[in-house]
C-alpha cells in the first residue's frame, strides 16, 4: 500500500497489465499509511472484479496456502 504514494495510477495499471493481477499483492508490513484509504483508492481504479479479488485476497491465500 505504501507504494501507491510513489507511483501514478497509470503506472500501477501498466504494472498490473504487464505482469497480471495474479502476481500483485496488496499488503502492509508497517502502518505508514491508513490502510482503508489505500484500499479504497485501489478499488476505485478501472480493474475487473477478478483483478481486485486477486490483489486484495486471492493471491495472499495462494501464497500462504490457505483454503
Amino acid at each position: 500500500a505504501f507504494t501507491l504514494n510513489f507511483i501514478t495510477d497509470e503506472q500501477l495499471l501498466r504494472i498490473i497489465k504487464n505482469h497480471g493481477s495474479e502476481k500483485i499483492l496488496h499488503a502492509t508490513d508497517s502502518p505508514w499509511e491508513k490502510q482503508g484509504r489505500m484500499a479504497k483508492h485501489l478499488s476505485t481504479l478501472p480493474l475487473s472484479e477478478e483483478d481486485c479479488n486477486n490483489i486484495f485476497y486471492k493471491n495472499a491465500k495462494k501464497l500462504l496456502k490457505i483454503g
